[in-house]
């Protein structure tokens, strides 16, 4: 699938909505990454589908794993 994000940081926590197209669909779905370090760790917990959406039930009780991490990478 390919896609966007736009999001706003809080704090520590950048959340945002990922737009994406997948088999044919347009999808939303939240995601949410918390600040460790220099990096960023997607974090993952129960959800619920709000229609055209696909959201988290309780942003509190997510966790925060080693599956996706995003890294400063120099640009040239």
């Amino acid at each position: 699938s390919t896609g966007t994000f736009a999001g706003e940081m809080k704090g520590d926590t950048l959340i945002a909505e990922y737009t994406f197209d997948a088999e044919g669909m347009r999808s939303v779905r939240e995601i949410v990454f918390l600040r460790k370090g220099a990096n960023l760790v997607e974090g993952y917990g129960d959800i619920r589908d709000e229609g055209s959406k696909v959201m988290f039930k309780d942003r509190s009780k997510l966790t925060f794993g080693d599956a996706v991490v995003l890294a400063k990478v120099p640009c040239n």
